[in-house]
């Protein structure tokens, strides 16, 4: 994911633009294919055993003869890069044991979102299982265009960290916040299977920093602070804090466990009324906007690339990070910050600690012509077996309890910074992104102003006030406000 030279990237974009079409049968092994999408025909010879051709256009085919005769053929819809690579050895895995192939077609974050609306929207059956950030599922489930998962035999393991099921379900429970008018009175039931990337915002700080100046670990926002001013030296340059600054989801995203820990209950209020230009809410913008003193100027340009890129050349003490999208780069050898950062649930604030939650899903298509078997390949993915795949081959972090406790994983030198903080932070009930079919137009509005408080254009009363304005206009003229 990071390379030396710096490239926007934030939770929208931070995948790299690849298609990989995984190709899985019984005796046959995996095959990976990585291509660019400009169009033309590739024929590449996997193992010796498998001759795939690969029709690249707007839309994707796939075909690939084998040298046995599989039952039955899944096709998923899936992340490029780093989200998509830890689910390879389990789709194997789960192809040799169930003589089933996989054809595993991975794109781009915007490319998957736009797609995968086209094609449920149309009712296609073209892909049994597709993968989808968490803000989208809520309009995917509301249309009727994804199956429950429960009705048709995803066992709600209780292993698996209770959070995590309650955002996949529709509607999610109360206290992940508002519903789109008409949802709530509809009977919940389990829609996607949140398990990769995120899960949250965590704060970072260098130990062996602290320790060399006599610093305690910061308990609360203000001492954190302090620890910010303490190492900002611009002069060297060194920076006592960074975090994801570019306007729009990163911005939003990055600022937002400050207003919760300053006292915003929600962002909406149920009658879906903006909340988060309170004057708690503004006190904690504020507080982040503090931060920002101490962090290198370019900050309002900064995605995930960028902030993880001053930990990995040794440039900042602390900050706001996203495990699932930067933990194997800051904690891989080289890294200035490697087995020097304490990954930590963020300090807390004058009235509340709160995580904020936001995973990558997987739901399974309603049109689908092959829903038991796409219901089959979860089960494996979410049992003790498959996770200790996805965590041990596939490098992703497990969303079973139990298997946090066990020195494959809690020593893996990946996931052993994130212990225990991960399982803590989702235990501890972190409220995701507002529950609306409408997010990704709204936080484009919410992440721009707040952006423009960051630069300097506005105060952060002034762009949570305009924020709010304009997002009340919107809501209302989609009914969402009467």
């Amino acid at each position: 994911l990071m390379s030396q030279e710096a490239k926007k990237v934030d939770r929208r974009n931070f995948l790299n633009y690849t298609i990989a079409v995984v190709v899985t049968g019984l005796l046959v092994g995996l095959g990976t294919y990585y291509l660019t999408p400009k169009g033309g025909e590739k024929t590449v010879t996997v193992e010796k055993t498998v001759t795939s051709t690969v029709t690249v256009s707007p839309t994707i085919t796939v075909t690939s003869p084998t040298t046995t005769a599989p039952q039955k053929t899944l096709r998923v819809l899936g992340f490029s890069g780093s989200l998509g690579d830890p689910h390879i050895p389990v789709f194997d895995e789960f192809s040799k044991q169930k003589n089933v192939k996989i054809e595993y077609i991975r794109i781009g974050y915007d490319e998957l979102a736009e797609k995968a609306v086209s094609l449920l929207q149309a009712g296609s059956s073209e892909f049994d299982i597709i993968f989808q950030d968490d803000p989208f599922f809520p309009r995917l489930a509301s249309k009727g265009w994804i199956a429950p998962l429960d009705t048709l035999g995803l066992k709600k393991d209780s292993d698996v960290f209770e959070s995590l099921w309650d955002l996949g379900s529709w509607p999610t429970p109360p206290y992940m916040g508002a519903v789109p008018p008409g949802e709530r009175n509809k009977e919940p039931h389990i829609y996607a299977l949140p398990h990769c990337g995120g899960p949250g915002e965590f704060y970072g700080v260098r130990k062996d920093l602290l320790d060399q100046k006599g610093l305690s670990v910061p308990k609360n926002w203000d001492e954190a602070l302090e620890v910010a001013k303490a190492f900002y030296d611009p002069n060297k340059p060194f920076y006592g804090w960074v975090c994801r600054g570019t306007k729009g989801d990163p911005i939003a995203f990055d600022s937002m466990t400050f207003l919760y820990d300053y006292g915003m209950p929600y962002m909406f209020n149920d009658n879906w009324e903006p909340q988060f230009n309170s004057p708690e809410a503004v006190e904690g913008f504020q507080m982040f906007l503090n931060f920002a003193k101490y962090a290198p100027p370019g900050l309002p340009t900064y995605g995930a690339t960028e902030y993880a890129l001053e930990f990995i050349n040794g440039r900042v003490a602390s900050g706001m990070i996203n495990p699932g999208d930067v933990v194997a780069d800051i904690e891989k050898p080289g890294s200035a910050s490697a087995g020097k950062l304490l990954w930590m649930f963020p300090p807390t604030g004058p009235k509340a600690r709160k995580g904020v939650l936001g995973v990558f899903t997987v739901v399974v298509n309603n049109f689908s012509k092959n829903k038991d078997l796409a219901i089959d390949l979860l089960n494996y993915l979410i049992s003790e077996e498959g996770q200790m795949i996805f965590a041990t081959k596939g490098k992703g972090w497990p969303i079973r309890r139990s298997l946090w406790k066990k020195s494959e994983i809690n020593q893996d030198p990946v996931f052993k910074p994130l212990y225990p903080a991960l399982p803590d932070f989702l235990d501890s009930k972190p409220i995701p992104y507002p529950r609306t079919t409408e997010w990704l137009t709204m936080v484009d509005i919410y992440g721009g102003y707040l952006n423009a408080a960051l630069i300097g254009q506005l105060s952060a009363k002034e762009a949570l006030d305009k924020a709010a304005s304009e997002i009340t206009d919107y809501l209302k003229r989609i009914g969402y406000i009467k």
